[in-house]
């Protein structure tokens, strides 16, 4: 019943039902669930958009509106803080010669209606030249931390916002379809860095670039972590956007990247969640996989947090946090065995690489 109330909510925050439509809980506790369950899937800011905009009758007491506001406020505080941090960071990048756009997060927020309430994370800023000669660029101003195949941490901010400056967007397990993953990223940089979209001071990629962008973190989120409602509504304003010309070269792109079927399980949860209309399908839904895929979503909320596999796991010692990993990634195994076997080599060729090249490459500042 809490579910069902939620996703009711929900779509009245991403436009796809009227306000009046809404038939809301009558007492404060059932507010109170919603108003956690909205915390888990980190979409309280939109909620409280789309609590606004109920009939007086239907809005939450005014204990749990006051929660909803204050998170509210909070959320725009930390966009407000996030916009200036990466509009500094892509001009510093700039001068220090490195060509950059911004991924995901503040980028896609301009998708939204109100993008001040679209909870904000970590500042992704994706640069060209190669790992080796963005890493010698970043010490001669940055103090850097852990180097990962396709990212470094930028200590540039203090504790908020985290950035991670990206050598690539993402990567996929399988090396063949790494290879490929990784040309089509390269190609694409001309086109996307530099980039200005209305409403930004800061490069963001095109709406086709990342339509193909997101599918693939969202897949990587979902086998390693899990995902949550805001980066499903992430996509859901992405595809708003598209035009059928974009979708089509997306669908031939998942076919070659072999994730058909993990984006037909997203086409069922956006229609399920967002009532979303198959003109804007990139391929048909998979109800199987898609249930498979929403309940993962529920179970887990924002990148896993909830999932009581997950629990700890990032204070663990890496031989058991990687054992963990591995059998997460097992109750995949029949919808995506591709990317499932691939895990242990690519995990266990990422630890070597960091090793014995990366961690080598320069001194970090200090």
């Amino acid at each position: 019943m809490i579910r069902e109330t939620f996703i009711q909510l929900l779509r009245v925050a991403a436009g796809c039902s009227a306000p009046e439509d809404f038939t809301g809980p009558d007492d404060g506790e059932a507010w109170m669930q919603i108003f956690e369950l909205s915390k888990r899937q980190a979409v309280l800011g939109v909620m409280y958009a789309a609590i606004m905009s109920l009939p007086e009758d239907k809005r939450p007491p005014a204990r749990v509106k006051v929660r909803f506001a204050l998170a509210a406020e909070k959320i725009q505080a930390m966009n407000a803080r996030a916009n200036s941090a990466a509009e500094s960071l892509c001009a510093q990048l700039g001068e220090s010669g490195l060509q950059c756009c911004l991924l995901k997060g503040q980028g896609i927020a301009l998708n939204y209606p109100d993008p001040t309430l679209r909870q904000s994370g970590d500042l992704d800023i994706w640069v060209g030249g190669g790992w080796r000669h963005t890493l010698e660029v970043l010490h001669t101003r940055w103090d850097t931390g852990q180097v990962f195949y396709h990212h470094v941490d930028l200590n540039a901010y203090g504790r908020k916002p985290e950035v991670e400056v990206h050598f690539t967007p993402s990567w996929m397990n399988d090396p063949f379809l790494n290879r490929k993953l990784q040309r089509y990223f390269k190609a694409q940089e001309p086109s996307q860095f530099g980039r200005r979209q209305p409403g930004a001071e800061f490069p963001v990629p095109d709406v086709e670039f990342n339509l193909i962008f997101n599918i693939v973190h969202i897949y990587r989120h979902l086998l390693f972590e899990g995902v949550g409602l805001r980066q499903i509504m992430d996509y859901y304003f992405l595809l708003l956007r598209s035009d059928s010309a974009g979708r089509a070269r997306t669908g031939r792109l998942v076919a070659g990247f072999r994730m058909r079927r993990f984006t037909a399980a997203l086409m069922y949860v956006l229609k399920e969640i967002f009532l979303l209309d198959e003109a804007f399908f990139i391929v048909p839904p998979d109800e199987k996989y898609g249930r498979q895929f929403l309940d993962a979503i529920f179970k887990g909320g924002n990148f896993g947090k909830y999932d009581s596999a997950n629990e700890g796991v990032r204070k663990d010692p890496a031989l058991k946090r990687f054992v963990r990993r591995m059998k997460r990634l097992s109750g995949f195994a029949i919808a995506y065995p591709s990317e499932v076997l691939w895990a242990p080599y690519f995990k266990i060729w990422q630890y070597l690489w960091r090793l014995f090249r990366a961690e080598r490459q320069s001194p970090r500042k200090s």
